[in-house]
């Protein structure tokens, strides 16, 4: 009997050894990326192995932020080196922990696509039913100044979607005048006038497509706030408006007058009021403590 146990033992623990507990699996995902354009949200199939749940997520998390391998059709949404500190499940929601190379976004519309790309793809595990993003263990902020909190599925699919022409106001090579730029943008179908405004500044910000047109405000600025009151558009600019600036006169007067131009486009707005950190605007010779109107003068004419 004795000798009867001990073999029983060996056998047990010489098969423990042979078959390990986590075995490893393998499934065919989804990535949901950004179609150029930001236009909506389309589809990449890619293979994963995982040993357990949080391997899963983690690892779905990693293949989305390595990008589309379709980079004709698709955008390259999140920072490549952006690290996953943490997922954690929590009554069938999700909880992911991006590092702070996350939330490097190039304007709303491209935040947009890159929230819907991340909850709609870690929504098709029929297990999870929202999605919480976290950036260095704390909520990301929507750009209305709200936590995004828990997200059920996006639909942002191209239908939802309208395309609108914009006119955006660069520098001339002399920094002597402004020359205007048609653009066109996809925007929310919904989308109300501030929140539109914002697009429109952060296509200012990222710079002419033009040949022979130079920006007029440094590419790491940031609209922090936007409000319009009456006919007034009151806009919040990051303190990298001075950090980043290359001032001088010329280039100052440029800028105030890109952001004038520009905005006064739109009919409803007559003055705009620019501030940075909530302070005047202020690079260097120049103090912005009265709205900016409209000036013609300064604009090219052929």
């Amino acid at each position: 009997m004795k000798r009867l146990c001990l073999l029983l033992a060996f056998v047990m623990l010489f098969t423990s050894g042979c078959f390990p507990k986590d075995q490893t699996k393998s499934e065919s995902i989804k990535l949901y990326y950004a179609v150029k354009g930001n236009a909506g949200l389309g589809v990449e199939n890619r293979d994963i192995e995982y040993k357990d749940a949080a391997s899963k997520y983690s690892n779905t998390l990693s293949e989305l932020i390595k990008g589309p391998s379709d980079g004709s059709k698709f955008e390259t949404s999140i920072d490549k080196a952006t690290r996953i500190l943490g997922v954690d499940v929590e009554n069938e929601n999700l909880t992911v922990n991006f590092s702070k190379e996350f939330n490097v976004f190039s304007g709303s519309l491209h935040e947009a696509a890159v929230v819907a790309s991340v909850v709609d793809t870690m929504l098709q595990f029929d297990e999870l039913k929202k999605v919480r993003i976290l950036v260095e263990g704390q909520e990301l902020i929507a750009p209305g100044g709200e936590p995004y909190g828990f997200m059920e599925f996006i639909d942002f699919s191209i239908g939802d979607m309208v395309e609108r022409e914009i006119i955006l106001y660069f520098a001339d090579s002399q920094a002597m005048y402004m020359i205007p730029e048609k653009r066109s943008v996809f925007v929310k179908k919904d989308i109300g006038d501030a929140e539109f405004y914002r697009v429109v500044l952060e296509e200012l910000i990222k710079g002419p497509n033009t040949e022979n047109l130079y920006r007029t405000i440094p590419e790491e600025v940031k609209v922090e706030y936007i409000e319009m009151e009456e006919d007034l558009l009151k806009v919040d600019f990051s303190q990298e408006m001075y950090t980043k600036h290359w001032r001088g006169a010329a280039g100052e007067l440029m800028t105030v007058n890109s952001i004038a131009n520009t905005m006064t486009e739109f009919e409803n707005i007559k003055q705009v009021m620019p501030t940075v950190d909530g302070g005047p605007l202020s690079i260097e010779h120049m103090v912005v403590e009265e709205p900016l109107v409209r000036n013609e003068s300064i604009i090219y004419r052929q």
